[in-house]
């Protein structure tokens, strides 16, 4: 079933509106990333310090990629 009627004019699009909701989620999975590599690394379940060591280069890996992606979404909001 069409979303809209045939032949009515389709749904207003908001690129700004959309591409808010992917960095949205994008953040979100990035937090849960984090927070389950934390609490492996928390709950002493690495097996050894090779696994360690990825563990902890991943967290560094998310939260670089969390700041970076706040921080441009920050600086396009004050261009606004």
């Amino acid at each position: 079933m069409p979303a809209f009627r045939v032949g009515a004019k389709p749904p207003a699009f908001s690129w700004t509106v959309t591409m808010l909701d992917l960095i949205e989620r994008i953040l979100k999975e990035i937090r849960m990333l984090r927070e389950s590599t934390e609490g492996l690394v928390l709950n002493g379940s690495v097996p050894d310090m090779e696994r360690y060591r990825f563990l902890m280069g991943r967290l560094e890996a998310l939260k670089l990629v969390e700041v970076t992606v706040k921080d441009l979404l920050n600086e396009r909001e004050e261009n606004l």
